[in-house]
């Protein structure tokens, strides 16, 4: 398995799984029935390959009241269908 983490635009259908994972957490979290305007900033991928992943997403442009509102989940199975993942 390739260990290099750097992809082109036309290699995104080869994203590994954890990181499809990810991205349809963070969308399902930024498209939830409460509208929130939320800047995404750093990622930091805490875990190691062949691990479960753990990362860390900075949130810019949110209060600390809105901060401490926001419930990050996984997306619903329809949602990963729809994208399909």
């Amino acid at each position: 398995m390739p260990t290099n983490m750097h992809y082109s635009s036309t290699q995104s259908n080869k994203l590994p799984f954890g990181l499809k994972k990810l991205s349809a957490a963070v969308l399902s979290a930024l498209l939830c029935s409460g509208a929130y305007a939320v800047g995404m900033g750093k990622l930091t991928v805490l875990s190691s390959l062949g691990q479960p992943l753990r990362a860390e997403i900075e949130l810019t442009s949110v209060s600390k009241d809105e901060a401490s509102s926001i419930i990050p989940r996984l997306a619903s199975s329809e949602a990963y269908r729809q994208a399909n993942i």
